[in-house]
């Protein structure tokens, strides 16, 4: 194992302590920090506690989130649990790092977002009106002008606890809500003109209405126990729905194969062996994370994306973190990112610690398109596991990196780094908030720009032996236990080139 010496690690070294300072991530002195700052960092609520001091921020964030759909409670001030679920479902659908917590960078952003949505319903009266006098109206416009503001509201809101893709909850009949409709209507049989009718409102608030289930504290706190028990880490028990408790649902949900709504429903009760009273079911759990009692533990597979849907948003959901990706007719995942700016792979810990540093503050970080494409999405997945990539890429130089993320990091983790143009094509990376170290190199013979597609295997088992097979044949094996806990999903870097992603498939090999 060898400590890497080049300008990349001092560089990625430097970014990660920006990272560690920005994110709240445990520092090596406190003191340190302290120094940095020029004053000791603000004391941190404790995980699911309810602050009861008024806070004028907390109560304009509650105001833009009520503006905006997010139902925050009164807008008293008070951080209770409505205010932070509404805060963590808000964070989620505009791909910021999900915390449930206030911030002044959060304010701003819905801030932003208030102002948007003003500007873009005054631009909507005059062409409305323009429509009506010429009576030219399209059956789109004229449903939107039937429905008034809060009907929309509420089909938004109900079809998004029903595990349909409406991105934000707005009142206006947008095209995602128009294709969240065609989609409902598509599953019920109905038929499908994505148009808002009083039918369609009755028939979707019905099976939203029999789905939903009140999330009293004692419900919770059994949901928040049971997932614990599984091995998702919903924080403490303590009833209180904050954002960790969302993500582990939606993470059990992506596991289950359910819609990740990220909230309690009948479907997440029945997998997690509970009844709507918090009690446990008669009937034996359905959850993925129970396996048949063996000598020897079966795979579970966390996550298997072939992409054929055309979708990345979606079952699974992947969230872009910089850059641009879209699927391909052929079903890939595909990114281009110009090389002339990114070849030297040194490039990718700094940029994409910036990127993630935006996230983690709450706010939207400038997408660095022009040299880096990141995607990532969350799986909870065992510390042996099995991971499967089939990749191609045009052109030379390139260079993807791909791996097992840990935290809110998406770059922290083990990372499979693929290089087209280089002597040694693939590296084997641990990268941890205190720098990165080169695990193992292999100087395979193969060529990603070819024009074949290239199955990369990689497999860790329960002692930190990886193996990495390269179109069947063993390339890379390496020892290496810096990574002792379970990860929490898969993430793609692209730094360079034009990368297709074919297949994505990971697998836990422990409980």
């Amino acid at each position: 194992m060898t400590e890497l010496s080049h300008p990349f690690l001092h560089r990625l070294s430097l970014g990660i302590a920006a990272a560690t300072l920005l994110t709240g991530a445990p520092l090596a002195s406190t003191t340190a920090l302290a120094g940095t700052l020029g004053a000791p960092p603000p004391a941190m609520a404790a995980p699911g506690a309810v602050q009861l001091a008024f806070d004028a921020e907390v109560q304009r964030i509650q105001h833009g989130l009520n503006r905006l759909g997010y139902d925050a409670g009164p807008a008293d001030g008070l951080m209770g649990a409505k205010t932070r679920s509404a805060i963590a479902d808000y964070q989620r659908d505009h791909g910021l790092l999900v915390t449930g917590q206030a911030s002044a960078s959060l304010a701003e952003h819905i801030r932003g977002q208030v102002m948007e949505q003003r500007s873009e319903r005054r631009a909507d009266k005059p062409a409305a009106a323009a429509e009506s006098e010429a009576g030219s109206s399209t059956s789109a416009e004229t449903a939107q002008q039937a429905a008034d503001r809060q009907s929309i509201l509420q089909v938004q809101s109900d079809l998004r606890r029903l595990g349909y893709n409406v991105p934000v909850v707005s009142g206006r009949l947008d095209s995602d809500t128009e294709l969240a409709i065609r989609a409902y209507q598509k599953d019920h049989q109905l038929l499908v003109d994505g148009r808002l009718s009083p039918q369609l409102l009755a028939h979707v608030h019905d099976a939203a209405s029999r789905e939903a289930v009140t999330e009293d504290r004692e419900t919770v706190r059994k949901v928040q126990q049971a997932l614990n028990d599984r091995g998702y880490d919903a924080g403490p028990a303590d009833g209180v729905m904050g954002g960790k408790t969302r993500d582990a649902i939606r993470t059990f949900q992506s596991d289950a194969q359910q819609p990740m709504t990220s909230r309690i429903d009948g479907k997440l009760l029945s997998a997690l062996g509970l009844s709507a009273a918090g009690t446990a079911a008669a009937e034996a759990p359905a959850g993925p994370a129970e396996t048949p009692a063996t000598s020897e533990s079966q795979p579970v597979t966390v996550l298997d994306d072939h992409f054929s849907d055309g979708d990345y948003t979606r079952n699974p959901r992947w969230q872009v973190v910089a850059g641009s990706w879209r699927v391909t007719d052929g079903g890939s995942l595909t990114s281009d990112v110009s090389a002339g700016t990114s070849a030297a792979p040194q490039k990718l810990g700094p940029e994409l610690l910036k990127d993630l540093l935006g996230n983690a503050l709450g706010v939207p970080s400038p997408q660095q398109t022009a040299n880096l494409a990141a995607i990532y999405t969350p799986a909870r997945l065992s510390n042996a596991f099995h991971l499967v990539l089939r990749v191609s890429s045009a052109g030379s130089p390139a260079t993807l990196n791909a791996g097992p993320y840990q935290g809110s990091n998406v770059g922290y983790g083990y990372r499979l780094e693929a290089d087209v143009g280089q002597s040694q094509p693939l590296h084997l990376l641990a990268i941890t908030q205190n720098g990165t170290t080169v695990i193992g190199t292999s100087d395979a013979n193969v060529r990603f720009d070819d024009g074949a597609k290239h199955t990369l295997d990689w497999r860790r088992d329960a002692n930190g032996l990886n193996t990495v097979e390269l179109d069947g044949r063993v390339v890379l094996q390496v020892l290496d236990r810096t990574f002792q806990d379970p990860f929490d999903g898969v993430s793609l870097v692209n730094a360079g080139g034009t990368w297709s992603i074919d297949e994505v498939r990971a697998e836990s090999l422990t409980p």
